[in-house]
């Protein structure tokens, strides 16, 4: 399984034996979730630049590969592991500890070596390889070719500029030096110009339950993405180890007022004053319980505020996050009997979001965080991971909608 801190740091993967009782047998910080040969023997965890093997039977170790930042692992068999890192794709025999380098991901530099006529590159981390044509793999090689490199000869020089494709850092580019004059840039698709990309922002609005948090910090991590947690002071209060865990994470942190009441209704006078001491004082609550701040980011719980409410909210100095049909996934079966609503599986919930979406080319997804009262068939928080696979296969990019708080 793999475990997220409460105190914040990097999640764990853990293996339990389970009896009549848990009991730890191995644990992996900053590390993936168990990958498991074909016949079930081992199973490889990679942690930071390090992927280490154990034999399932035991839980001990029996290899181990470094060398750069270790991004994801398959076996090819059942002693044979493809590594990929931030540099390169390597074949890891297990059973023989012999690696070979298949792919290079990225590389600094690269030329012909002028003895042998081979491509050579330089990694990222300043190693040589050269590429073995008839083996179609790359050989490391013991030090670097001494030559020194040239950008043009009598008729054209080659160099990097900018583009307007948001796809690429830069272009490569040619320009005549004899004849008539003319830059094209050597790929063409490079200087494309493309559209803005679309934008998501996920919040999370956890008003007095955490039995979503867990899935969601794992979901979050597991994909590399960050949210907001909009939080109610009855949360905070309830739930105070659930909150540093919260504020621990890269994720932002925002108001969801100090109570989770309809700002609306008719049980409280809802003037300036109540807005401005209800947001003061959820401020207070998040600093005592974490030593930091929240975001001067804010909405009404159930997303229900007048126009008066989010100006009052502006006076103290807010800013107002307003999701349309932001109470979406927070009906229950209960809510829909006694106020006649439409309750949707979280199923239904996601391709409304996603129509919405695409109709309006992006926008700000609310998830609950748990539910305190009533009762729902499935959670959009149980399906966190398939929200966020269809919102990236729509081709929008996820971005936090304030950023950490500081």
């Amino acid at each position: 399984m793999r475990l997220m801190p409460y105190a914040g740091g990097e999640p764990q993967a853990s293996v339990y034996k389970i009896t009549d009782s848990f009991t730890p047998l191995l644990s992996v910080e900053n590390s993936c979730r168990p990958v498991v040969s074909s016949d079930g023997t081992l199973a490889a965890f990679f942690s930071g630049s390090t992927v280490y093997v154990y034999n399932v039977s035991t839980w001990k170790r029996v290899g181990q590969l470094s060398g750069e930042n270790m991004i994801s692992a398959v076996w090819g068999g059942n002693t044979v592991l493809y590594v990929g890192g931030d540099r390169s794709v390597r074949r890891w025999d297990v059973a023989a500890d012999k690696s070979t380098v298949l792919f290079l991901s990225s590389a600094s530099a690269g030329m012909w070596d002028k003895k042998s006529g081979q491509v050579t590159v330089t990694s990222g981390d300043g190693r040589t390889f050269m590429l073995d044509k008839s083996m179609k793999l790359w050989t490391e090689m013991p030090s670097a070719p001494e030559q020194k490199a040239s950008n043009q000869n009598g008729r054209y020089r080659v160099f990097n500029g900018t583009t307007q494709n948001a796809l690429y850092e830069n272009a490569l580019y040619v320009r005549t030096l004899a004849g008539k004059a003319v830059t094209n840039a050597v790929y063409p698709d490079s200087v494309a110009k493309t559209p803005e990309r679309r934008r998501v922002s996920l919040v999370f609005d956890a008003y007095d339950n955490p039995d979503g948090l867990p899935c969601i910090l794992s979901t979050l991590s597991k994909y590399n993405i960050t949210g907001t947690f909009f939080l109610n002071g009855e949360f905070i209060r309830r739930y105070p180890s659930e909150t540093k865990q919260i504020a621990a994470t890269r994720n932002g942190c925002a108001s969801l007022f100090f109570s989770p009441v309809d700002l609306t209704g008719n049980a409280f006078v809802a003037d300036e004053n109540f807005i401005r001491r209800g947001l003061a004082r959820n401020e207070d609550e998040f600093y005592q319980c974490t030593g930091r701040e929240l975001s001067l980011l804010w909405h009404a719980p159930y997303y229900r505020a007048t126009d008066a409410v989010r100006g009052w909210g502006k006076k103290a100095g807010y800013t107002y996050v307003d999701v349309p049909d932001g109470g979406i996934n927070e009906m229950t079966f209960e809510d829909a009997v006694n106020k006649n609503g439409a309750y949707l599986s979280s199923a239904q919930i996601i391709k409304k979001i996603l129509t919405s979406l695409k109709k309006n080319g992006g926008g700000i997804v609310p998830v609950t965080v748990g539910f305190a009262y009533g009762m729902r068939a499935d959670y959009v928080y149980q399906n966190l991971d398939l929200l966020i696979s269809a919102i990236l296969d729509e081709g929008f990019d996820i971005v936090n909608v304030g950023g950490p708080s500081d």
